[in-house]
C-alpha cells in the first residue's frame, strides 16, 4: 500500500514537472556559457595537438626533412617536434635511449649534408 501511494505521488509530481517545463521559457544561450567556452577552447587545443602529431609522424616517416624543417612545416618549435617524435617512437616500443638515437641519426644525416 505504501509503495502504491509513493508511486502515485511520484507520478503526480512527474506530471507537474513536465507541465512546468513545457511552459517555462528557456533564455539561456549555451554558446556564452563559461564551461562551454572552456570546453571549446580545450577541444581546439587538442585538435591542434593531434594535427601537429600527424604532420610530424608523416614527415618523420619520409626521413627526408630535418627536425628544423619539419618544425617549420607544422609551425611549432624544434623542441616540440623532437618531443612529439620521441613520444611516438616510445609508443611504438622503443625505449627513450633508442628513440633518442633514432632522432640523432636523422639529425646527423642532415648536419653532414649541410657541411658538404
Amino acid at each position: 500500500m505504501l509503495y502504491r501511494f509513493k508511486f502515485l505521488i511520484d507520478k503526480k509530481m512527474e506530471l507537474k514537472v513536465k507541465t512546468v517545463i513545457k511552459v517555462m521559457p528557456i533564455d539561456y544561450d549555451i554558446e556564452t556559457d563559461g564551461l562551454y567556452l572552456q570546453g571549446k577552447v580545450e577541444g581546439i587545443k587538442q585538435g591542434r595537438e593531434i594535427k601537429e602529431q600527424q604532420i610530424m609522424l608523416n614527415l618523420w616517416s619520409s626521413q627526408e626533412f630535418s627536425l628544423d624543417t619539419m618544425a617549420k612545416f607544422a609551425v611549432i618549435t624544434p623542441e616540440r617536434t623532437r618531443q612529439i617524435i620521441l613520444n611516438a617512437l616510445q609508443n611504438q616500443g622503443l625505449n627513450e635511449t633508442e628513440a633518442n638515437q633514432a632522432i640523432a641519426i636523422l639529425e646527423e644525416k642532415f648536419n653532414s649534408s649541410k657541411s658538404e
